[in-house]
């Protein structure tokens, strides 16, 4: 994982912003560094191997840096998107090698259990 740049913002009396530059990572996307622990995480524990086939329900932005992460290490990787997800969006995870399937929104957590995996919903 790259160092990402610190960029201090002092323009403010007595308040100091400091920014983070994730736009110098390799996918320049904010989720690049959540989708490289994620497969850390997942090939440590044994969920991800050579022939593994890693499936992502996604709004798009998270699946990009998927897409490059499962690339890097040769694996392939489909998500599922809301069927309204931008064009671009689907270019830049088609441009990684991965691949897309739209679908209707209400289809989406249960795609997991089609393909073996699990669905986990966070909510914040």
């Amino acid at each position: 994982m790259e160092y990402t740049p610190l960029i201090r913002f002092e323009h403010l009396k007595n308040i100091l912003i400091i920014f983070k530059d994730e736009s110098v990572s390799r996918t320049q996307s904010l989720k690049h560094r959540y989708a490289w622990a994620l497969f850390l995480w997942a090939i440590l524990e044994g969920h991800i191997g050579p022939q593994t086939v890693v499936y992502e329900a996604s709004s798009g932005n998270t699946a990009y840096s998927e897409a490059f992460m499962a690339a890097l290490i040769g694996i392939k990787f489909v998500t599922v998107v809301p069927e309204g997800t931008e064009a671009t969006k689907v270019g830049n995870i088609e441009g990684r090698g991965g691949h897309v399937i739209k679908a209707p929104l209400s289809q989406l957590q249960v795609f997991p259990l089609v393909v073996g995996g699990w669905y986990n919903r966070v909510i914040v």
